[in-house]
C-alpha cells in the first residue's frame, strides 16, 4: 500500500480484511480503479472471491497478489477475469 501511495500521492486507498469486507466495501465505493486482491485472506480466500467481486463490479479491473508461486492460481485468476497476477516477491520494477 506504501508504494500505491508513494506512486499517487493523491490516491485513496480502501483497504478490506476479509473478501466479505471487500464485498460489503463496493456497496459504497462504486468508483474504484482498481482492486488490489490478495490470494491468502482469511475466512474465503482471494480467489473463491474474484468471481464474486467481478460479478459485483464487472467494469472494476481485479489484480491478483500472492506470497506463492503458484502458477495454476495464476491461470485460474486469469481464466476468472483477473488482470493481472503479482507475486509478493516481485520487486517495485517488476
Amino acid at each position: 500500500m506504501l508504494l500505491l501511495k508513494e506512486y499517487d500521492p493523491a490516491a485513496t486507498l480502501i483497504e478490506a480484511a476479509s473478501a466479505e469486507e471487500a464485498l460489503s466495501a463496493l456497496d459504497y465505493y462504486s468508483d474504484l480503479d482498481l482492486i488490489l486482491l490478495d490470494i491468502n485472506l482469511p475466512g474465503m480466500d482471494g480467489l473463491s472471491a474474484l468471481p464474486l467481486l467481478r460479478e459485483a463490479s464487472p467494469t472494476v479491473p481485479v489484480m491478483l497478489l500472492s506470497g506463492t508461486e503458484d502458477s495454476a492460481a495464476a491461470r485460474y485468476a486469469l481464466a476468472e477475469g483477473a488482470v493481472g497476477f503479482i507475486h509478493k516477491s516481485a520487486g517495485s520494477q517488476a
